[in-house]
Formats: structure tokens, sequence, C-alpha cells
């Protein structure tokens, strides 16, 4: 694999940055203007209860495997599937239903299509002996609180349908300010189950306490949603999901749409001021994102992300001059792989080792690279007249303080006063706890602890500027 798209893969892959498109805007706003919600409960997907992880060479070499094909389970969740039929870490599984798994992605996503499945058949590996086994499946837990209303619903999307999550505080109110997530790029479910304390949950939690309803939606492909599989979902059918959500929310009779908020981690970051372009929010804040054009998003990210890796300066130029002349063709001119190819022979190379299956940059298709690379985030920015905060992390090595700066001028320059930004010192793009781009960088794969101060400056925001006396 071409060495700067590999650095970008372990990003993208971790469902952390990007976005894409295929559908006329004019088809999209008529299937939007009717924003229809399912009455019909969406089937709940398996929950065979594993963590995985790439198989790694000492694993291999226990288990005296030939290739690196398959995951290994690094963790058992107690009371599930798996805990049930005693498979434990260390094993590898290599096949589910005949069905060969390579990676971690392709773990989860062929477990979470066995929808209304009573029993998958895997084949693993354990102590250096191959066996085949019969696991009973159970359905995924439903993501609960004590102290707050947790809602399961369902929207129809040009995706298909797909799962929405509620919270709600308890008790009669007023229509109530609300709170609109949404989330990077990556095949993973915004649910929060098994239960965590840290990112996306953390956020939830405090603004649901603090008396604000908030929606989340799950991509096409993604937990219980139809669709799918995401890596061939564009930018415009992911938008279409992201804008029916916002409209089911702006709808619903206990929420205040004179007082919806939105928040964008990464990719969502690029989702959101594109919806508000469309739909009136009261504010919009931004983490780790980009607001320049998609190009230069990558070419920068590349250089950061090479050097970042110790290769040479001769190298870091070559290699973003190589995918400058790659996604000259396939982003900002719309060629398909082979098209480029054809403009520019030279390309072939770069094509086959850094394209899987000669389609998917670091997951995402071209035609989402097309898409996305029409869209100027510096006109919805522009055009914006609500409050924008942008917050980037020192340690946020996926994305540039630049593109931050850049939104709260933009908003500043057509609402003065309305656009901030902020430096969270010490997190990285994740949210995790990290004083430098260099200290995060050489923990990734790891799990790291959470930095709560993303909930604090979201709080004292959304607590300034969704108050009702606030214009």
């Amino acid at each position: 694999m071409h060495r700067s798209s590999s650095y970008l893969a372990r990003v993208v892959i971790a469902g952390l940055i990007a976005g894409g498109m295929s559908f006329p805007e004019a088809a999209l706003a008529a299937k939007a203007s009717k924003a229809p919600r399912s009455a019909d409960p969406l089937p709940r997907r398996a929950f065979l209860g594993t963590q995985v992880a790439p198989l790694s060479a000492e694993t291999r070499a226990r288990q005296k495997l030939a290739d690196s094909s398959g995951v290994e389970i690094v963790r058992v969740i107690p009371g599930s599937s798996a805990e049930a039929a005693k498979l434990r870490a260390g094993d590898v599984v290599v096949s589910i239903d005949r069905t060969p798994v390579g990676r971690p992605q392709d773990f989860v996503r062929t477990v979470g299509s066995k929808k209304g499945k009573p029993a998958i058949e895997l084949v693993l590996w354990r102590d250096g002996s191959r066996r085949t086994q019969r696991v009973p499946l159970r359905p995924m837990p439903r993501e609960e609180s004590p102290d707050y209303e947790v809602e399961y619903a369902s929207v129809e999307s040009s995706g298909g349908r797909l799962r929405l999550l509620w919270t709600r505080p308890r008790g009669e109110a007023a229509r109530r300010p609300a709170l609109f997530l949404i989330q990077g790029v990556g095949t993973f479910s915004v649910e929060n189950v098994p239960a965590t304390t840290g990112g996306y949950a953390a956020i939830i939690d405090d603004f649901t306490r603090r008396g604000y309803v908030t929606l989340r939606v799950d991509k096409p492909g993604c937990g219980d949603s139809e669709g799918g599989p995401l890596q061939d979902v564009d930018f415009d059918t992911q938008l279409d999901g992201f804008r029916q959500a916002l409209r089911t929310l702006r709808s619903d009779p206990r929420v205040d749409p004179d007082r919806i908020l939105i928040f964008g981690h990464s990719m969502g970051g690029v989702w959101g001021p594109l919806l508000a372009t469309e739909m009136p929010v009261h504010g919009i804040a931004v983490y780790g994102t980009l607001s320049r054009t998609w190009l230069e998003y990558l070419l920068e990210n590349d250089r950061r992300q090479t050097a970042l890796a110790g290769i040479s300066p001769g190298a870091v130029d070559s290699s973003v001059a190589i995918l400058a002349d790659a996604h000259y063709w396939m982003s900002r001119k719309g060629l398909t792989p082979d098209q480029a190819i054809e403009k520019d022979p030279s390309l072939e190379a770069w094509v086959d080792s850094t394209l899987t299956q000669g389609t998917y940059f670091a997951g995402l298709h071209y035609r989402f690279l097309h898409q996305i690379s029409a869209k100027s985030l510096g006109a919805a920015w522009s055009a914006f007249p609500g409050h924008a905060l942008a917050l980037w992390g020192r340690g946020d090595f996926v994305s540039s303080e630049a593109d931050h700066r850049l939104i709260a001028s933009l908003v500043n320059q057509s609402n003065p006063g309305r656009g901030e930004f902020r430096v969270l010192e010490t997190s990285d793009h994740g949210f995790y706890r990290s004083a430098s781009e260099r200290e995060s960088w050489e923990r990734q794969g790891r799990p790291g602890e959470f930095n709560p101060e993303i909930v604090a400056v979201l709080k004292e925001w959304s607590d300034r500027i969704a108050s009702p006396s606030v214009n």
C-alpha cells in the first residue's frame, strides 16, 4: 500500500474522518420534504459480544497460521453470546458462515448483517488447532439509562431505513432545546452498547441531563440501519440520512425548532454546515474537521502524517506530488480510477498499491471522493447565520488548526461575534488526552484516556447561546 494512504486509512477505518455523494440535489430535496418516520421497528442486529483486533505476527506464530488473514478476539463481553459459547481471548476467527474474515471491519460488518439469524458458524483457531463452532446469537441489548429516556425509532432515507436514537429528560416540560450529534466516517454504530462513559456517550449524557433532547442516526449499513455496506454508500446518500434525521428532529412536538444545535465530529463537521444551508439551526459546534477543499485537506494531511512517520523530506514531497496528481483526476475531474490511468499512465502503480479492489481510497468509494470534492464548505459557513464554535485539539494529527480558525473567521465576516475558535490543549482527534500530535501518533491503535474538556467546553457554549434570551 502507498505509504501516505496507509496512514490515512488507519484513521478512516477507526471511524474518525470523511464524507460522500450520488443522487441529484433535486431528487434528494423532494424526498427530504416528506420527512417520513417509519412506524415499523427495524430488526435488531445480532450481538456476538467480542472485541477483535488485527492479527499480530506473535499471535499468528502462536496459532501456527500460514498467513495473516483472520481477526483475534481480545475481549469477550460478559453475558454475551460469545461468553455462552465459551469463546475466549486469543481465539482467531477466520470465517463466519463460510465467509472469510480478513480484517476487524469485515468481522463487524459480517456479524452485524446477521439480523434475526438464530446462530452462526465460526471457523477459528485455538492453541494451534482449527475448529468449527456453532454459536447461537442473542439480539443486541438496548441502550438504556436510569436517569432519562432512551427511545428507538427509524426514518426513511435514500439509503434505506435508518436507526434513530433519541434521549429525553424525564417529566413533562415545554419544548426543549435539542442536540443533533453527527459522527465521523467509518463503519460503526453510534449506539452506546456495550455502554461506555467517554466520547460521544459523554456528550449525549451531559446534554440530556441538562434538559436537552438529543438525536443520533446510524448510517446505512451500520448498527440496525438498512443499506450498505457503508464503503459503497456515497457522500450524498449518507448526507440524506442526516438530512432526514434533522427534519424529524425539527418536526418533533417536544423540541423547540429555534434552539436546535448540531455537534459534528470530524466528517460530521462537514455534513453539519451543509445541512444548515437547507434547514435553519441555532448553532453548530465542530471538532477535528475541515473547512477548505477536500484536495487541500488530503495534501496537507498527507504531508503532516508522512512527516510524523519519519519519512525523509524528499519522500514526503514525492508522496504529496503523486497524491495531488491522482486526486486531480479522481476527485477534481470526477474520473474513475481506470479513466485516471488513461489520462496519466504513471498513476497505475499508485492505483494498484493504494486503492483496495481498485475502488476504495482508505475505505471510501471513489464516488465519495467525487462528491465531497464538489462541496464548498467556505460558502456553507459564510452563509450560516447562527452561532458557530470551531474546536481543535493540540494533539490532533488528522485535522489542522488553520481549518478551524477559518470557520470562525468566515462566520464572523457575515455575522460578527457569532464565530468562535477554541483550542483544547491536551486532546487528540478522538477526545483522548494528548499534549501533541507526536504523542497521539505514537499511541494510535491503543486505548487512551478520555479528556472531558470537550464536554465542558460544549456545555459552556450551549448554555450561553441556546438560552431563549439569545437571538
